[in-house]
């Protein structure tokens, strides 16, 4: 009896404790939410406004699924899976159904997020309470309301239960999981998983986790009805896990979200895989060094410092425990999801951004664990001093740091809000108010632009618009080509011009006129706005082009008479799969693997506008590969568009045997076209091309193509058989000169012979001397053909040239004429073999030089 009355007391004392912590943390929660809510409305001016520009893509997409277009972004558009959370957004659509509609929807989110704050910080105390560092159970009341108020005070999870988004929902999953696993409720467990899977992907990994060591703990019974019943079970949250990814599949095609493809190191084909590997681990590693030190260079102090030390110590000496007892316990539990949630947090991009909301499911399973050790040490210190306050001590130094973050993360979360108020809600309303209603808006934050704007969006990122998102990841040259080609092309952009190499197609005049402008003052700890700069403009495709089309005069003529019987657009990767197309580093270039740029072809044909093109291209280092649809026993000419910005020779094979060696030119600013011959024999009804460059330095040099044309048909071309004048190099062939002096103005015309592959990147000089041994008066440095064609790239057949050289400022007299040919890469002249110099007549080879006349100047 008296037992019994004990435990009697002893259940009405734990009861009055945990009702006197649950008055405690009410009003502790309470108060905090009201201090960001009348900050939040003193920034907002009503309506309330939330303060990253994420929240509003869950809005758009609870309205759109309110309105009975699930999954849907733009109305009329097709599904896409940019909404990350599964369950999120039709509870929130619930809020827009009640009546919480369009701006006062943020009140239905926030009601979420606060009721999910309050329930984690109630399940964090619950979970501490009941420590498995002890022998025996024994409530931890003390200790579980010191670290369920530093929670209930970090100013992190204050800010992301306010914020409008599912962490605090996922937060709340990932601790009543726990919470049901302590506890052995086997249904809830099943339950709170399924929730977590349904919340956040990474929730699968938590659930596998739990459910394997569910397995591990309670065997399947032998007896197989009710056998069956426990694996049916076990196999519900896998059954959950597999719902998002098969309507992405149904809906778009893809298992995987364009989330995902977006956010993830591992998607991001712009980059090497060791380099996404590594960024994978440098990402962990960081995360890791922050949780140690309770602070990270973005964010100042998140947290105490000691936090994690003193939670991982726990974690540890508790698995340490069930090990050696053979009887799994939350710690094992807690150590695991630990591990496997950072490593999956490290392959996102966005790891570390929005205050690390990310990472705080990991940080929530902190402060728990800690209030574990926290009574350890507790009970170690009193049996060595034999004194109570010094149990104290740890919990506290958790506890204050906290306080502090309460104070910094509302200053955050007010600055945040004031930069949504002053830039992206004015560009929203500024859209709504001046644009014609029928236009498709091209933008990179998408949520406040759609959600108040109501315009239909292209999103450049791809987590709303079908296609872009594998384009985003490589660069600015795939990102334009995506747009350019799609059905969804916007005819404004309301946007950051500088983010993720915007800032190309800011230069190559893609969108236009500027016709609004939204500056705003970035606070310290900005998660709100990507830079302190949004416009609007006017798209301008006017020198964007269904079909590119060759515009080299050179070009031009050895493709006459040719059919055009194939194409690829470089860096659209619609063209490029289309054609088998592959890509590869060498050593890896600095910056974005694909660009774009507006130039002018150098030595067009065309006419006015037809010459300039705006394009995206690779930048190679390893080279690329691709197949043609050809005709058999047709000679091919394969013309490439390129920028040269450095001169890089190239190898070209065709199913893999060496068939030219061709050089892109160094003519930064201009396209220049490359024109590779491929005999008949080598041409099938499929032709597997290859080119690979030679790069020295990897940091300056890159073999850059913006598209390909495949000619066919009969190459004949006109060749010479009688004997050259001279030879550079030993086959760069001169047949003939002609120098003409009119106007102070020297004509020399050449006349070439194709040349060898080994003669590069040449470019002929000109030279005028009034003494052949120092330094010509004038001069002239030119590639052959208007500076298009340097030999490496000559077809078979004969070539004729010119030159003009300005004499204005040269005095009278008269001068020696003379020729040659100089490498662009190594500067190093070639040689020169003919008939031996005549110093009177000023003609013949001499070494590097061919001297090809005299010219007198007159008064």
């Amino acid at each position: 009896m008296k037992k019994s009355a004990s435990r009697v007391q002893a259940a009405k004392q734990a009861n009055h404790q945990q009702f006197r912590a649950w008055i405690i943390l009410v009003l502790t929660v309470g108060s905090v939410v009201l201090v960001y809510l009348a900050m939040s409305l003193s920034a907002s001016d009503d309506p309330l406004l939330m303060p990253l520009d994420d929240t509003y893509i869950h809005f758009q997409y609870a309205r759109q699924f309110a309105q009975g277009e699930p999954m849907v972004y733009n109305s009329g558009d097709p599904v896409t899976s940019g909404g990350t959370s599964l369950l999120y957004p039709p509870l929130l659509a619930v809020g827009y159904w009640v009546g919480f509609t369009n701006w006062s929807l943020a009140y239905w989110a926030l009601a979420i997020g606060v009721t999910c704050f309050f329930a984690s910080t109630w399940l964090v105390y619950l979970i501490a309470q009941n420590s498995p560092l002890d022998d025996e159970p024994k409530p931890r009341h003390g200790y579980a309301l010191v670290l369920a108020l530093a929670f209930a005070l970090s100013g992190p999870f204050i800010w992301a239960s306010l914020s409008g988004m599912e962490t605090a929902l996922f937060v709340l999953s990932v601790l009543l999981t726990l919470h049901a696993y302590q506890r052995n409720q086997f249904r809830t467990i099943i339950a709170a998983s399924v929730l977590m899977t349904l919340i956040r992907p990474e929730g699968n990994l938590l659930a596998g986790l739990v459910i394997l060591l569910l397995i591990m703990r309670r065997a399947v019974p032998a007896d197989w009805p009710q056998g069956l019943q426990r694996v049916g079970w076990y196999l519900l949250p896998f059954f959950a896990a597999l719902i998002q990814p098969i309507i992405n599949l149904a809906t778009t095609g893809s298992t995987t979200s364009s989330g995902m493809q977006a956010k993830s190191h591992l998607y991001n084909t712009g980059a090497p895989v060791f380099e996404r590997i590594q960024d994978v681990f440098e990402f962990w590693g960081r995360m890791w060094r922050e949780f140690l030190v309770g602070g990270s260079p973005d964010f100042g102090v998140y947290t105490s410092s000691l936090l994690s030390e003193v939670a991982l110590a726990g974690l540890l000496i508790g698995t340490w425990w069930a090990w050696r007892k053979r009887r799994l316990n939350p710690a094992v539990l807690i150590l695991a999801w630990i591990i496997v949630l950072s490593a999956a947090v490290a392959t996102l991009d966005t790891a570390f951004w929005q205050f690390k909301r990310y990472q705080l499911p990991i940080m929530a399973l902190f402060f728990p664990a800690a209030a574990w050790t926290s009574a350890a040490l507790g009970d170690l210190i009193e049996q060595r001093m034999k004194l109570r306050w010094p149990r104290w001590i740890v919990p506290t130094l958790i506890l204050l740091p906290s306080f502090f973050t309460t104070i910094t993360f509302a200053r955050n979360y007010l600055e945040n809000v004031t930069v949504v108020r002053d830039q992206q809600v004015p560009m929203a309303r500024w859209v709504r108010d001046n644009l014609p209603e029928n236009v498709r808006i091209g933008v990179h934050d998408v949520g406040l632009v759609r959600y108040f704007g109501n315009r239909a969006l292209y999103d450049v990122v791809g987590l709303t618009t079908p296609g872009p998102s594998v384009a985003w990841r490589q660069g600015p040259g795939a990102i334009y080509e995506t747009m350019a080609h799609s059905e969804y092309r916007p005819a404004y952009f309301a946007i950051y011009p500088d983010v993720q190499g915007l800032g190309y197609l800011l230069n190559a005049g893609v969108f236009g006129e500027v016709l609004a402008e939204f500056p705003v003052g970035l606070p310290p700890h900005n998660v709100a706005s990507a830079t302190p700069y949004q416009a609007v403009y006017r798209a301008d495709w006017s020198t964007t082009h269904a079909e590119e089309q060759i515009a080299q005069q050179t070009t031009l003529d050895d493709v006459n008479g040719l059919e055009l019987v194939d194409a690829i657009d470089v860096a659209h990767l619609e063209s490029e799969a289309q054609h088998d197309y592959k890509w590869w580093f060498g050593d890896a270039t600095p910056g974005f693997v694909t660009e774009v740029y507006n130039h002018l072809t150098l030595g067009c044909g065309l006419e006015g506008e037809a010459c300039r093109a705006t394009d995206g291209g690779r930048i190679l280092t390893g080279g690329e590969e691709f197949t043609l649809h050809t005709i058999s026993g047709e000679d091919l000419l394969l013309v490439t568009r390129v920028h040269g910005r450095t001169s890089v020779p190239l190898k070209i094979y065709v199913n893999d045997r060496l068939v030219a060696q061709r050089v892109q030119p160094a003519v930064p600013g201009f396209w220049t076209e490359v024109v590779s011959f491929i005999p008949a024999d080598q041409v099938g009804p499929t032709t597997r091309v290859r080119i690979e460059p030679d790069i020295v330095d990897p940091g300056t040099d890159a073999y850059i193509p913006y598209y390909h044309w495949a000619y066919q048909g009969q190459f004949e071309p006109v060749l010479s058989s009688e004997t050259p004048l001279a030879t550079f190099d030993s086959s760069v062939q001169l047949l003939d000169h002609d120098v003409t002096l009119a106007d102070h103005q020297l004509r020399v015309d050449l006349t070439w012979q194709g040349a060898a592959p080994e003669t590069g990147d040449g470019i002929v000089f000109i030279h005028l001397y009034n003494d052949i041994h120092v330094k010509p008066i004038a001069q002239l440095d030119q590639r052959p053909m208007g500076g298009v064609l340097p030999p490496g790239n000559w077809l078979p057949g004969i070539l004729h040239d010119s030159y003009t050289l300005d004499l204005s400022n040269v005095p009278p007299g008269t001068y020696t004429v003379a020729i040659g040919l100089y490498d662009a890469r190594s500067k190093t002249r070639y040689t020169v073999s003919g008939s031996p110099f005549d110093l009177e007549a000023g003609v013949g080879a001499d070494q590097d030089r061919l001297f090809i006349g005299k010219i007198t100047i007159e008064e």
